[in-house]
């Protein structure tokens, strides 16, 4: 059983310091539309500055090249796209399950990396009062609880920029990180089970049902808490009914004793039958 701060890095995660480099890193609205290029100037990593001097002609009274701030004076040259990017931005409704959501992530960074060029979302998590915020890069990956929701809607936000984006498998893949409506708990607070941890399954005791995205904090024997990812046999289960015991055997006068009681018991059944 691992410890989602660790994985995650709750305490590196910083929004003022996401804001201070991006201010509109909460504004997915702008990248929900696949990238436009407009000006001079794009830093999106599918767009690339192409300058073919070859075939060119100066402009009479100047010299080519310049300050020709990526264009060519009496020449307009379009900039050469790739067709496959764009971004797929999701408001999808739901409190997270942060296990899922963290094995969810996880498996597009290691699997699609290479096309993820950016991906990023504040999330509403299930149990916790501070917004969940998470960003990516390639197969960096970093995320945290922030600031709390206060009196604004809890609501999810989230934006994937890349090539080969399938918004179908992105909302399917998020839809199985929320909790759903008909799913219910299988302990209860003061429940008794055994978790998984790894030097195997341990004993311990529910102290508090969905925390910080987590359904159970448990109590362990040595009196440390953990938090179980996700409510399945594969963390958390029940623990093993007891074995019955065993009837101690008698001695050796208990033996007598009993066998005379028996006797007086066959003795007076026969005397009342005669």
């Amino acid at each position: 059983l691992l410890d989602l701060d660790e994985i995650l890095g709750i305490d590196a995660f910083s929004l003022e310091r996401c804001l201070s480099n991006d201010p509109a890193f909460l504004d997915d609205e702008q990248e929900e539309e696949p990238h436009n290029h407009t000006g001079e100037h794009c830093d999106h990593p599918s767009h690339h500055h192409h300058h073919g001097h070859e075939g060119e002609e100066e402009e009479e009274g100047g010299h080519h090249g310049q300050a020709h701030n990526g264009s060519h004076a009496g020449t307009k040259r379009p900039h050469r796209h790739d067709s496959n990017v764009s971004s797929v931005g999701l408001r999808p409704v739901g409190e997270v399950i942060l296990g899922r959501l963290n094995n969810w992530l996880g498996r597009m960074a290691q699997e699609k990396g290479n096309d993820l060029y950016r991906y990023k979302g504040v999330l509403s998590v299930k149990g916790a009062s501070r917004k969940f915020v998470f960003q990516g890069v390639h197969m960096v990956l970093d995320g945290g609880f922030t600031e709390p929701w206060n009196e604004s809607k809890r609501e999810n936000r989230l934006c994937f920029i890349g090539r080969n984006m399938n918004r179908t498998e992105i909302e399917e893949g998020f839809r199985d990180c929320v909790v759903q409506d008909d799913e219910k708990l299988r302990f209860q607070v003061g429940d008794s089970v055994m978790c998984r941890m790894e030097e195997g399954w341990r004993r311990g005791k529910v102290v508090k049902l969905w925390d910080d995205g987590s359904p159970y904090r448990v109590m362990m024997r040595k009196r440390w808490e953990c938090s179980v990812p996700d409510d399945t046999d594969m963390f958390v289960k029940s623990t093993p009914a007891p074995k019955p015991r065993k009837k101690a055997r008698m001695t050796l006068g208990e033996e007598a004793k009993e066998m005379l009681a028996e006797a007086k018991a066959k003795m007076a059944q026969e005397a009342a039958e005669a």
